[in-house]
């Protein structure tokens, strides 16, 4: 059975910190402070100096340019914990 977009990620951040050791929230900070700045580009950063899978890069990007906030779950910031 295929999941849907909203059971992708929500399963993506409830593995993220266990599968690469860091959390949302070091991640997001990686990000503004050594990643470059388009998603496309983030993408290909996350795969080729962190390992990332396409998916999870692909997720990661889109919640980080999303300002934390997850693009199909519900309305909560992830990284600050803020409720929209």
């Amino acid at each position: 059975m295929t999941k849907s977009s909203v059971e992708v990620e929500r399963s993506f951040l409830d593995r993220l910190e266990q599968t690469t050791g860091f959390s949302l929230e070091y991640w997001a900070r990686e990000i503004k402070d050594n990643g470059p700045a388009g998603q496309t580009e983030i993408v290909d950063w996350l795969k080729s100096k962190h390992g990332f899978r396409q998916i999870d890069a692909a997720l990661l990007s889109g919640i980080y340019l999303n300002d934390g906030r997850p693009v199909y779950c519900e309305k909560i910031n992830c990284i600050t914990g803020e409720v929209s």
